[in-house]
């Protein structure tokens, strides 16, 4: 029996449709069909300059947005033959893992949350604050970090 799940279904957190081979209750074969995940984001960019794109491209996910944002400039660079200066490509993976990082708290808060596990919700979320506190202060966003910031 072949079972078609999504691209809109209460157990997903994102659009995706799933198509899977089952015999009895065993799932013996899983086809994912990618292209729901998009906020329509690429047409939009369609007959813009780059200037205007690369700021709704941090809009295609509100979690991981500075990931989106570098594949952009990555692109851009790798089309115009330009190579970014090593200190760029430093901060580069800095932001990345730190938004890395506070992504995966984010998703194992909002799994504690799900389980009712208000303690570990809370303890994960303060951790992420740390994170989030260290991408604003990177990316020059120091709006209410309460931290005393040499000219900020």
């Amino acid at each position: 029996m072949i079972l078609p799940i999504g691209p809109i279904h209460p157990g997903l957190k994102e659009p995706l449709r799933l198509k899977l081979k089952t015999e009895g209750e065993k799932v013996i074969k899983a086809e994912i069909d990618y292209g729901y995940v998009h906020r329509g984001i690429e047409k939009i960019m369609e007959g813009k300059t780059w200037q205007k794109c690369i700021y709704l491209s941090e809009r295609i996910c509100g979690i991981c947005s500075y990931e989106h944002t570098q594949t952009f400039a990555e692109t851009l660079e790798s089309i115009s033959g330009v190579q970014a200066p090593l200190r760029a490509q430093y901060l580069r993976v800095i932001t990345n893992e730190l938004d890395r990082i506070q992504s995966h708290l984010l998703a194992n808060s909002t799994f504690f949350k799900t389980l009712d596990h208000e303690t570990l919700f809370m303890h994960v979320l303060a951790l992420r604050e740390h994170a989030m506190d260290s991408l604003e202060l990177l990316t020059g966003n120091r709006v209410n970090l309460g931290w005393n910031v040499v000219g900020g």
